[in-house]
């Protein structure tokens, strides 16, 4: 019988064990909902304006960018900002005035935004958005 018993203790401790031990570690994400994802943090980015690449005509593009990022890459994007700010005037500069001026060329321009910060933020930037978006 005592053996019995100290199984049962042992049984009971490793279920108390592991339960305090996942409320422990995963109490982050479950006072969350259950692990929902955590919100983006938003980082405006000072106004550019960029000469596009149409020929025979000068075109120009005003944007505030507004960047999605995951939460801890804040200061980095901030801290890093000549590096964003030229990543974006590369790709924008690429553009034709043509494209911007149409629904799909303004989503267009932000997946393409978003994948050239992910290749040197590594999925910190999770969305672009225009606070302000012109195109002449």
């Amino acid at each position: 019988m005592t053996g019995k018993i100290g199984y049962a203790v042992a049984l009971v401790a490793t279920i108390l064990a592991a339960f305090f031990g996942y409320e422990y570690y995963f109490a982050d994400t479950h006072a969350k909902g259950n692990g929902a994802p955590t919100p983006p943090v938003y980082v405006e980015i000072p106004s550019l304006s960029v000469r596009l690449a149409d020929t025979g005509t000068e075109h120009y593009i005003k944007v505030t960018p507004v960047l999605a990022v995951k939460k801890g890459s804040e200061q980095l994007i901030k801290d890093r900002l000549p590096v964003v700010r030229d990543l974006m005037v590369t790709v924008i500069s690429a553009k034709q005035s043509s494209e911007l001026m149409t629904p799909q060329g303004n989503a267009g321009l932000k997946k393409e935004l978003v994948e050239a910060l992910d290749r040197s933020f590594h999925d910190g930037v999770v969305a672009v958005y225009f606070s302000d978006y012109l195109v002449e």
